[in-house]
């Protein structure tokens, strides 16, 4: 009779921890959304392929009759999306997901044509400043980082001083461990590393180990409880994360070599 109620015990203990285990997975996975139109007629492409290569696993959909796709649930990270369609020239765009929001990418314009050798030469269009292929739709009191965005704000080897460069109404305690939002108290702000509650900054984490950072000063979801201060959301990066990031890199060298050596021809 103990043994039987050591089971139960047992399988109840695992049952629970499954169930928050995926229900923690949940909250922290993202979505990507988008449209894909002809480049001449913008006329939306029916059935077109998009798809994500997510640690040798392809996952992807369709385009509905009006172009759209929808993609999900995605891990938090850096991805290359493919986009592809008999007929035209297939495209691959960057995008960055971030945990429990969808990333929208802009309208896909595919080329009609056939392109020739190997895999060819990858388009991702001007100068991000003037043509983001990344919309995020936002909300009020919401701010995303990824690893670029990270780079490119001054002292971003302190992940607090990153946190606090996001929004001029955000301080940090004397400490260095709380970030305070609008004045608020220490102690009021709530951390997340990897879908884990944190009780402060003090995790260690290096910048150049983050995926994504997301700071609610603002609007903050219901899924992070009741915080009167703020929430930052903080993923790491995983192998696959950084082999995409390398693999964007050489897309656009490759990008910048055919640049130079076209002008010199």
């Amino acid at each position: 009779m103990l043994k039987i109620k050591i089971m139960k015990t047992t399988i109840l203990t695992l049952l629970l921890s499954a169930y928050f285990a995926i229900s923690i997975s949940a909250q922290s996975a993202g979505s990507l959304k988008g449209k894909v139109l002809d480049f001449k007629t913008n006329e939306p492409i029916i059935g077109a392929n998009v798809f994500l290569d997510v640690q040798g696993s392809i996952i992807g959909t369709t385009t509905d009759v009006d172009g759209r796709f929808s993609i999900k649930p995605l891990s938090p990270g850096s991805y290359e999306v493919n986009i592809s369609y008999i007929g035209y020239n297939p495209e691959k765009r960057p995008a960055s997901i971030y945990p429990g929001e969808p990333t929208f990418l802009k309208d896909i314009k595919l080329t009609q044509g056939i392109q020739i050798g190997g895999d060819g030469v990858v388009v991702y269009g001007g100068d991000k400043k003037e043509d983001e292929w990344v919309i995020d739709p936002g909300q009020i009191g919401k701010k995303a980082l990824n690893p670029e965005d990270i780079s490119n704000i001054a002292g971003s080897e302190n992940i607090v001083m990153v946190i606090r460069a996001t929004n001029s109404d955000i301080q940090v305690s004397s400490d260095g461990k709380d970030i305070l939002f609008r004045g608020s108290r220490s102690g009021t702000s709530a951390y997340y590393v990897d879908g884990v509650k944190q009780n402060d900054m003090s995790f260690g984490i290096p910048s150049c180990a983050v995926g994504s950072i997301v700071v609610y000063s603002g609007g903050i979801p219901s899924q992070y409880g009741d915080v009167t201060g703020g929430v930052v959301v903080i993923e790491s990066k995983s192998y696959f994360d950084v082999r995409t990031e390398r693999r964007i890199i050489a897309n656009k060298k490759k990008k910048m070599q055919m640049a130079t050596i076209n002008g010199i021809l």
